[in-house]
This record gives C-alpha cells, sequence and structure tokens, in this order.
C-alpha cells in the first residue's frame, strides 16, 4: 500500500513539474503598420485629411505640436524585439504635408523633406469600389 502511494505521489509531482517547464510567450505586436507603397503614396502638399485616408489613424498625436503626427510600429517575439520603426509626418501652417522622418527597423533617421513647389496629385491612391476619398 505505502509502495502504491509513493509511487502515485511521484507520479503526481513529475506531472506537475513538467507543466512547469513549457512556457507560452505571445507574439506582441503595437501600432501602426506602414509599408513601403503606404510611404510611396505620400505626396507634398496633401491635406491632412488626404494623408490620414493613406496611412490611417496616427498613434501618437502631441497637443503641443499639432502638426507633428508619429506612427510606430512594434512586433515582440518570445520576449525579443524582432522588428520597431517609427514614422514621424510635419504639416506646415497650411495643414499641408511639408517632411517626414522615417526611423524603419532600427535603422539610423531618414529624413525627407517635400519641396511645396511639386504639384499636389488630384488623388493619392485609387479607391476601392463604392468608396470616396475625402477632400478638403
Amino acid at each position: 500500500m505505502l509502495k502504491r502511494l509513493i509511487t502515485i505521489i511521484c507520479g503526481a509531482i513529475l506531472c506537475l513539474l513538467s507543466a512547469c517547464t513549457i512556457v507560452q510567450r505571445l507574439d506582441i505586436q503595437q501600432g501602426n503598420v506602414v509599408d513601403d507603397s503606404m510611404l510611396k503614396q505620400l505626396q507634398p502638399g496633401m491635406s491632412k485629411r488626404q494623408v490620414l485616408f493613406v496611412m490611417g489613424t496616427p498613434l501618437l498625436t502631441d497637443p503641443f505640436h499639432r502638426d507633428r503626427w508619429d506612427y510606430k510600429y512594434y512586433l515582440s517575439k518570445d520576449a525579443k524585439v524582432v522588428s520597431h520603426y517609427r514614422v514621424t509626418l510635419y504639416f506646415n501652417d497650411q495643414g499641408t504635408l511639408s517632411r517626414i522622418e522615417k526611423d524603419m527597423k532600427g535603422k539610423t533617421n531618414t529624413t525627407a523633406s517635400l519641396p511645396d513647389s511639386q504639384p499636389l496629385p488630384s488623388s493619392p491612391r485609387r479607391p476601392p469600389a463604392g468608396a470616396t476619398m475625402p477632400r478638403p
């Protein structure tokens, strides 16, 4: 009887300890997904509404700098950062896009100035069927 009780207790302990070694780590994805095709659609002189249509809602809007929008993305797998990037859009006093700063996947900052002399495109991208693009 004692031998059987010891066997059951040892089996229960082994089952409990084996569950402790399995650690499930979730992939953590936060922020705005921004790809190159979205950045290529940005043109100088685009209004804030047109930029919203192309890029979506920014992750951060600073109440002290209303002419700056930040798009950030962060991906973590197994508690290690796999991918992170930041895109910051700046608007001039008229509310049109004037400059882009990007730090893509941990690379150094790249600043792209958009000259105001280029014409505003009529449509940054073709909207899906039945959708209308917001106009200023």
